[in-house]
């Protein structure tokens, strides 16, 4: 009788989940992850070979392709390297949907025109790229026909500093205003074979000057230009006050003084506020903290 029992639970069971997977409720998948942002954000791994590669050009540009096409944020370092082989015809608009960088971005060896990071909006420089003596968040050597790298987005390089060197056609780098972005050191040392185009118009900042990452509109940087108290931690405020301060938990600066007034987040978010890591129960996908 035991024995019938049990068999006539086992059936009623297996018949309820039959029901459930056919009839698509998530019931039982709903307290376990929710999936509802996996849609938006697409989180991949970086690399760090630093000045280094592997195969032969058209394989490192393919597998370059697999690893970034549909991302978001890169968890280390954005290196786009040795691209460069005069019969390949490369298409970097995959790198357009990459928010966030956690570790350096490196960029060397291109012989392409635009590199477009036009989604790009911070690199965390959690890990450096030692060089030169000292260690960066952004390094563009030679590019060797880059003439625009398209980072209109950009907010923030929390650590490391950036250089330019040997980018002999590289152009409107020397129009960022640099201090918006990061309070490392910022080294330009190229010579342009070629005069090149102002900024447009449409680039004129807060303080009357044209800052651009490109010849086009879309490529303008926003500046604000506002003075911070000197005890602004990192430097970024709201209003030009002791009180105005942005909250140590977000990136690129904020509209008010809380972890939940931030442009972007440092870390993570949950729920409306900026959080260092994600509390219990939660999981990191891309800046999100999930619900189990």
């Amino acid at each position: 009788r035991h024995l019938r029992t049990n068999m006539r639970l086992f059936e009623i069971f297996m018949f309820y989940c039959a029901a459930v997977l056919v009839s698509g409720n998530n019931m039982f998948y709903s307290n376990v992850i929710d999936t509802s942002i996996s849609h938006k954000e697409k989180e991949c791994y970086g690399t760090h070979n630093e000045f280094s590669w592997a195969g032969d050009y058209e394989y490192h540009y393919q597998r370059m392709r697999e690893r970034y096409s549909g991302c978001t944020h890169v968890i280390g370092n954005l290196e786009i390297t040795h691209l460069s082989h005069e019969n390949i015809s490369y298409n970097l608009d995959f790198l357009s949907t990459i928010k966030v960088v956690t570790g350096y971005v490196l960029v060397t060896s291109v012989f392409v025109d635009v590199i477009p990071l036009t989604s790009l909006v911070l690199i965390r420089g959690d890990n450096t790229m030692p060089m030169f003596g000292t260690r960066f968040g952004l390094l563009v050597v030679i590019g060797i026909n880059l003439k625009e790298l398209r980072m209109p987005a950009l907010k923030e390089i929390s650590n490391g500093d950036v250089k330019f060197y040997l980018n002999v056609e590289l152009c409107y780098v020397d129009t960022i205003a640099w201090e918006e972005i990061t309070h490392g050191k910022v080294f330009i040392d190229h010579r342009t074979n070629q005069p090149c185009d102002g900024c447009p118009d449409e680039c004129v900042g807060e303080d009357g000057r044209k800052h651009c990452w490109g010849s086009d509109e879309h490529s303008c940087q926003e500046v604000s230009h506002i003075e911070c108290d000197w005890l602004c931690r990192d430097g970024r405020c709201h209003e030009e006050s002791m009180i105005g301060c942005c909250h140590p938990q977000c990136a690129g600066g904020c509209h008010g003084s809380l972890p939940s007034e931030c442009t972007i987040c440092k870390y993570y978010r949950h729920g409306h506020r900026c959080v260092p890591e994600c509390p219990s129960r939660t999981y990191p996908m891309g800046q999100e903290c999930v619900d189990f």
